[in-house]
């Protein structure tokens, strides 16, 4: 059982961890109890995570992601990078402290217009019947979910679809996503 967790994240050029009112856009997922998490830059440029318990609770469940990142990528990133993960310290509520090896994650990102789901430059019906045969369970092998997420909730819907449908008939006014 962990109950608190530290780790260094060092971001390739052109990356950078988004901010909410100049605090790190980190948070805790769902198998947090009573945990807390703080972020902080560090001399080197990592950015530093620090997440524990008050009660030295573990967290829910043994597996699975304990916190999420949102990421801001400049215009100029070209979309492939390594982000690694260092300094990475779990503490069980009896004091046991582990260190565990750095990690390292392949990223690549895709620019993508909100709406263009099939990413070929325009929004227009194909992209309304390339979101509707998601829904249906045949998506196309280009299809790109964050494009189709107009409600941003994290699932395609009728919603969604009609959203698509406002950015063809220029209906509404919605904003590009990186």
């Amino acid at each position: 059982e962990i109950a608190g967790f530290q780790c260094d994240i060092y971001l390739p050029e052109g990356l950078t961890i988004a901010k909410v009112d100049d605090t790190y856009d980190i948070a805790l997922t769902d198998r947090k109890d009573d945990h807390v998490l703080y972020s902080s830059l560090q001399s080197d440029g990592a950015v530093r995570v620090l997440s524990y318990s008050m009660t030295t609770k573990g967290y829910n469940g043994n597996s699975g992601d304990l916190f999420t990142i949102n990421l801001t990528a400049s215009s100029d990133y070209d979309g492939l990078g390594t982000i690694k993960i260092s300094n990475i310290i779990v503490s069980t509520p009896q004091e046991v402290e582990y260190k565990c090896p750095d990690v390292m994650v392949n990223v690549e990102l895709q620019n993508y217009t909100l709406g263009d789901v099939n990413n070929d430059g325009s929004v227009s019906v194909t992209d309304v019947i390339s979101a509707t045969n998601y829904i249906l369970g045949s998506p196309s092998s280009n299809f790109i979910f964050e494009a189709a997420d107009i409600t941003g909730d994290g699932k395609i819907g009728v919603g969604d679809v009609t959203g698509i449908v406002n950015r063809v008939l220029n209906v509404g006014t919605l904003s590009a996503q990186n």
